[in-house]
């Protein structure tokens, strides 16, 4: 009779095992970044898409009218809150017309009167 050859057997090693479980982590952890990734570019594209349309709804024309409007406000603004020395001019004109048009509304109530 022939003799069957006898393989021995070895036990696998426990750093055998760990290794191969940390190979396959491994490789999943890489296919997940890799998907991940693509998947980001994916959003960055439709992103930057979605941004040149909203870019496109506004006029170039009516922004740069609002922008000069908006120079213009700013600096009335800073011309009017430096020339505080005519507000006086202003409170003073303020207070004698309103009396003069009080009187005056008297005058005429007093009139209609008589």
């Amino acid at each position: 009779m022939i003799e069957q050859g006898t393989v021995a057997k070895r036990p696998i090693g426990l750093l055998v095992i760990v290794s191969i479980f940390i190979f396959v982590v491994i490789v999943l952890i890489s296919g997940g970044v890799y998907f991940y990734k693509n998947m980001l570019t994916t959003n960055l594209t439709q992103m930057q898409s979605d941004l040149e349309k909203a870019k496109n709804r506004f006029e170039p024309s009516k922004i740069n009218e609002l922008k000069l409007l908006d120079k213009r406000l700013q600096s009335s603004t800073e011309i009017l809150s430096n020339h505080v020395i005519i507000s006086p001019i202003f409170e003073a004109l303020q207070a004698i017309t309103l009396r003069q048009f009080v009187t005056l509304n008297l005058v005429m109530i007093w009139q209609v009167v008589k």
